[in-house]
């Protein structure tokens, strides 16, 4: 399974080896995430997985402030982030 060097195009992410990453392949290489966001734009299927990579507070609770986003579209990913800048796609 090649590893996920993220590169970013115009259109989605990529590995360095040009496959698309999926949402099944972050499950199955990160596994469960600290929080999950399922909706609908349209037609479009949209997964935000927030996996934390940093501790902010010192209270024994992850927020997502302390989370790296992971915004997937029909399985795809397409985007990731800070998880507190996150913002949901609305409607168009």
């Amino acid at each position: 399974m090649p590893k996920l060097f993220l590169v970013p195009t115009e259109t989605c992410i990529l590995n360095v080896t040009g496959i698309y990453i999926t949402y099944q392949n972050v499950i199955d290489t990160l596994g469960v995430a600290d929080f999950t966001e399922f909706y609908q734009v349209k037609e479009q299927e949209i997964k935000v997985l927030y996996f934390r990579t940093q501790r902010i507070h010192k209270d024994g609770l992850t927020t997502k402030d302390e989370c790296t986003y992971l915004h997937f579209e029909n399985g795809i990913l397409t985007d990731t982030g800070e998880g507190k800048s996150y913002k949901r796609l609305m409607a168009m």
